[in-house]
């Protein structure tokens, strides 16, 4: 069983520098044992929580994409852990972050799909 105290080193396609004022969005996609555990609610519930907008949806691969529009860096970096560690029945193997353009006004929630 993984150790779920640990947290995944975030594999990023680009270094990224981010501007601290502006809400962030990042595409991850969780590898491991992420679907059929209860992942993409533990990722919506504590998304509503933190206040990220975005989704959540399974890929044909057996892996989760997340996309992550954050109010800032200190509350993403939560998220991150948390994507990181999942849901107690979850083993997630690697996280991979992209940054991620998108029009952060068509994101009001966080969704499941």
């Amino acid at each position: 069983m993984a150790d779920r105290n640990r947290v995944p080193n975030f594999e990023s396609e680009r270094d990224v520098t981010t501007d601290h004022r502006l809400p962030t969005t990042f595409k991850y996609t969780i590898h491991g044992k992420v679907q059929g555990v209860g992942f993409r609610w533990f990722v919506a519930r504590n998304a509503t929580r933190l206040r990220v907008m975005g989704y959540a949806r399974n890929l044909p691969d057996g892996s989760v994409e997340v996309v992550a529009v954050a109010p800032d860096v200190a509350i993403l970096g939560e998220f991150e852990s948390l994507i990181g560690r999942g849901p107690e029945f979850a083993q997630v193997s690697g996280v991979e972050k992209v940054e991620f353009s998108v029009d952060t006004g068509i994101h009001k929630t966080f969704d499941i799909r």
